[in-house]
């Protein structure tokens, strides 16, 4: 996307006995896959990353690596609204605490404005009429 060209390739283990061998001690019962995605990004010098993941499900191939694409696609709307509800990119909450606690709130926030429907407007528009009556921000925060 937008240009740039990355090559995936993926692994997923499924043997029983190789999955025994990773897990002895038996910690993870639920344990049906382990697998492995590794990217290659040749733009910029080359970059190559590895990420390993454990699976409750057994997956082929094709399936586990679909199942991180959309994984991926999810993080990227979920950061689109939050960008465009909250404005974070100019927030100025930079010391102490403060950048990680709004990083725990925001989400959440945003999960409350989108399940209040007695106003039928956008997101945005929910957030503002709650700063400004106090009547309407218990509607939000009751969920």
């Amino acid at each position: 996307g937008h240009g740039r060209l990355e090559v995936r390739q993926g692994r997923v283990i499924a043997d029983r006995e190789e999955l025994a061998y990773m897990d002895p001690a038996g910690e993870w019962p639920q344990l049906s896959s382990v697998a492995q995605v590794r990217y290659e990004r040749p733009a910029g010098g080359g970059t190559t990353e590895q990420r390993y993941y454990i699976c409750s499900r057994r997956l082929t191939t094709a399936e586990f690596l679909q199942s991180t694409r959309t994984h991926w696609g999810i993080e990227n709307q979920l950061h689109w609204a939050l960008a465009g509800t909250f404005a974070a990119e100019h927030c100025r909450a930079r010391t102490g605490n403060a950048a990680g606690n709004l990083s725990v709130v925001r989400p959440r926030a945003l999960n409350l404005l989108n399940r209040e429907t007695t106003r039928q407007v956008g997101v945005k528009a929910k957030r503002k009429r709650a700063g400004w009556d106090g009547d309407y921000l218990p509607k939000i925060l009751a969920g």
